[in-house]
């Protein structure tokens, strides 16, 4: 169960984006469901998607959201990822495996603190 509500009208703004992510993967994530409630953020999101196809192939895009969902410790993000990287980008389990284990770690990130002048 859900601890949004996930909206299931779609915003005319939204719409082409929405259809074109629902095509791609045969359903409806729940969170574009939601991201499509701001057309700014949606398209925002398809922007950066559209410059990162430009510059990192499907796989390495892949590999690194799976790092940064297990670094995040986010199982949704997780288990989407997961998917699209094994169906779309070609991700072996291995390479996937090796991703989560690499960063299934705590990480202490140093904390800086400046001034703001």
């Amino acid at each position: 169960m859900s601890r949004i509500a996930i909206p299931q009208n779609i915003p005319a703004e939204s719409k082409a984006v929405v259809d074109a992510v629902s095509r791609q993967l045969k359903l409806t994530p729940n969170l574009f469901r939601i991201m499509a409630q701001s057309p700014q953020a949606l398209n925002g999101w398809a922007g950066l998607q559209g410059a990162l196809s430009k510059t990192l192939d499907m796989k390495t895009r892949d590999g690194i959201a799976l790092a940064v969902s297990q670094v995040n410790g986010c199982q949704y993000c997780l288990s989407a990822h997961s998917y699209v990287a094994a169906e779309f980008a070609g991700l072996s389990s291995d390479e996937a495996n090796f991703v989560n284990n690499v960063f299934d770690t705590e990480i202490d990130f140093p904390v800086v603190e400046k001034e703001i002048a």
